[in-house]
Order: structure tokens, then sequence, then C-alpha cells
């Protein structure tokens, strides 16, 4: 699964990511903006890709979206070579063109599996609860749902966590219950807010060494411009930092904003 015949060459990366739901897309961008990182949003292209091959067809910001979204990861996690060729190809394409280090993160499942071709530097593992993804996953785009739908959610969260650690531990020999053990840095978020979860990744002093060793390939920050674009009102800003708020609507949603360069 996953894997490609060469291996890439590119810029130092480094995994953040963890189960669906964990928080890793808004931590991403909190490193990205704060450490002047590259960030490679893999969780946001599998969302489009999904839409566009007609597989996710329900408004977004709806539990059906949701559940859409949840079995078209499934289809993913069952061996779906075309599937995990275009995700592959986007993430390395992507991280191919940056001359400084890359945060990429993708729904965990895929980050494990790209890891063992990309020069990865160091993995962060973000662990949540089932309760506490299920929640992330509702609250993040604001759905309301019953008792019943929200165990319904639950459920297939856990299903496909199920679905991909036999797949990675029959392709690749990972035991993905046990990151600590494939010496990743595991960061506990249980009862924390994105933002507190960042905090506590920033303290710790793996992190602080990594980006100290990467420092001398960070190019002047204030001399890097970007085009972002608003994906809810389709504002084109441009900026030498990543942009989190959108001027012209206040969408602040880390998925919600597309990278033009």
């Amino acid at each position: 699964m996953f894997l490609m015949s060469d291996t890439v060459s590119i810029a130092p990366v480094i995994l953040l990511d963890g189960l669906l739901a964990s928080g890793s897309s808004i931590i991403s961008n909190y490193v990205g903006q704060s450490y002047s990182f590259t960030v490679v949003n893999g969780n946001q292209y599998l969302r489009d890709l999904g839409a566009s091959t007609g597989h996710v067809t329900a408004p977004v910001g709806t539990l059906k979206h949701e559940i859409q979204l949840l079995d078209f990861y499934e289809l993913i996690a069952k061996e779906n070579a075309a599937v995990q060729k275009q995700i592959y190809s986007f993430l390395t394409s992507k991280i191919s063109i940056v001359k400084k280090p890359t945060i990429v993160h993708c729904t965990g499942y895929a980050s494990y599996a790209f890891s063992i071709q990309l020069p990865v530097k160091h993995i962060y593992w973000l662990h949540a609860t089932l309760d506490d993804r299920t929640e992330r996953l509702l609250h993040r785009y604001k759905i309301m749902a019953s008792k019943d739908q929200k165990q319904q959610v639950k459920e297939r969260l856990n299903e496909l966590d199920n679905l991909w650690e036999e797949s990675l531990k029959s392709h690749l020999g990972i035991n993905m219950r046990e990151p600590e053990k494939q010496q990743e840095t595991v960061i506990d978020t249980a009862n924390m807010t994105t933002e507190q979860a960042f905090q506590k990744l920033a303290t710790i002093e793996s992190f602080i060494e990594t980006y100290n060793s990467l420092a001398s390939l960070m190019p002047d920050y204030h001399e890097e411009w970007r085009r972002w674009q608003c994906l809810v009102c389709q504002l084109v800003l441009e900026s030498n930092k990543i942009v989190v708020t959108c001027p012209r609507c206040n969408n602040s949603d880390p998925d919600k904003f597309k990278d033009l360069d």
C-alpha cells in the first residue's frame, strides 16, 4: 500500500498526524504559522478527491457529508491502488517544490505508509480517544447530531481504525495502536483544546531539537510571499504568513484555505 518504486528527494519532512479527527489539520497550521514550515494538507486533498470522484456528494457541514467521507476513507484503506497513487502523487508533488522543511499530515494512516519513503526528520503522533475524536469532528463542522447519530460516527471511526490497523500491520509491520514503539513522539491531547495541544508540542524537547537542527534551512520568512484563496468566499490574498482568517467572510477553518502556490 502506498509504495512507489523510487524514494523522492525533497526537503526534510516532519509528520504531524494522528487518527482521523485527532486535530492534526489545525495544529499543523499553527506550527506552520509559528515556525515558518511549509504545510502540506493531505486531509483537504482527500476531501476534495472524494468530492471530485463522486464518492462524496452531500453538502459540506452535514452529517451525511462526514459519513460519506468516512466511507471514502474506507475505500482507500481497502487497497484501492489508483486512489492511493493519486494521494502519493499529490503529496510528493507539493513537497518536492519547496525548499524548506515541511509539515505533512494526511489522516495518520497514509502518513505512516509514506514515512518509509520520505526523508522524515521526526514523527509526532496526536493521540485522542474515540469519544474525543467524534466530538471534535462534529464540533469542527458545526454539525448538530443526536445521541444515536454520534454513536454512528463513533462506530464508523472505530471500523476505520481497525481496517487501517490490519492493513498497515500486514503490509508494513506497523502497529498503529502502539505508535511509541515506532520511535514517534506521542502527544496525548485528551481533554485539550487544539491551542493547548499546540503549546504542549512546542515545549517538547524533541520538537525543539528538531526545529533547531533545521533552522539553517529556513529562508527569511518575510521574503516569501504566497497566494491564499478562501474556499468560502473565493477571496485571493497575498501574504508572507499563513492566512488564518479571511478578512471578507471571517472564515477561520484551516481546511477551507487553499495555497495557490
